[in-house]
């Protein structure tokens, strides 16, 4: 995408940036994987290690912000350079909410454990956490690698997110409401769905923001109605 005009410590800088954001991709996924462990084996262990790791998450955004204003600050880049770097300031802006909702993930089903709930309800919440991942998984995987239609793919799997939340959550009320032993899981759940919905709304933006870099044109993806 670069012209071989492009000073060599700006690329450098930029592949370390890049390289700072796909590290905090995986940190997110992994927080969410492990909040899925949870919920299908019923050991809460992976959510509690989780929350213990927490402590240094707010420093991985702030190296990324520091390191693209100096780049910018020293290079002066224009064009795609410049797309490229202020294109790694919003997405890992996106990707630390992920981790922060991974997180919250991880708090929501750490207690739940305890909770009599539904095996069914589980099942779908499991599928919809797994396309949460892949939307973000894929969309910060494209944005690192300059990939061609990732604004499409991800908008179809954020429509099983969303199709997926607006299905759990009616038989979730419905559970809480026909059963008082299955409130307070049906409760902590329905927070997780929506946990889920903006994770992969945060992916969606991340792939918004690969498009753009990619080609210079501002990209709106359609979002399904949550309400």
């Amino acid at each position: 995408m670069w012209g071989c005009t492009v000073p060599s410590d700006l690329l450098r800088q930029t592949e370390q940036l890049k390289s700072h954001l796909a590290g905090m991709g995986e940190h997110a996924d992994a927080c969410v994987a492990a909040a899925l462990d949870v919920l299908e084996s019923g050991d809460a262990r992976a959510a509690t290690q989780v929350i213990a790791d927490d402590a240094d998450r707010d420093r991985a955004y702030a190296h990324i912000q520091n390191g693209v204003l100096a780049a910018i600050a020293l290079h002066h880049p224009v064009g795609a350079e410049l797309r490229t770097l202020t294109g790694v300031l919003h997405a890992g802006l996106h990707v630390e909410r992920m981790i922060d909702l991974g997180v919250s993930m991880a708090r929501t089903v750490e207690p739940a454990v305890d909770d009599q709930g539904d095996a069914d309800v589980v099942h779908q919440l499991l599928e919809m956490g797994g396309f949460a991942r892949e939307v973000a998984s894929r969309s910060v995987q494209a944005f690192l690698e300059d990939a061609d239609h990732v604004a499409e793919e991800a908008e179809r799997l954020d429509d099983a997110v969303d199709r997926l939340y607006a299905s759990i959550f009616g038989r979730l009320v419905r559970l809480a409401g026909s059963d008082d032993r299955l409130l307070n899981w049906a409760t902590r759940m329905i927070h997780l769905t929506r946990q889920f919905e903006r994770y992969a709304d945060h992916g969606v933006d991340v792939a918004e923001q690969a498009a753009f870099v990619r080609t210079g044109e501002p990209v709106r993806l359609r979002r399904a109605s949550t309400a």
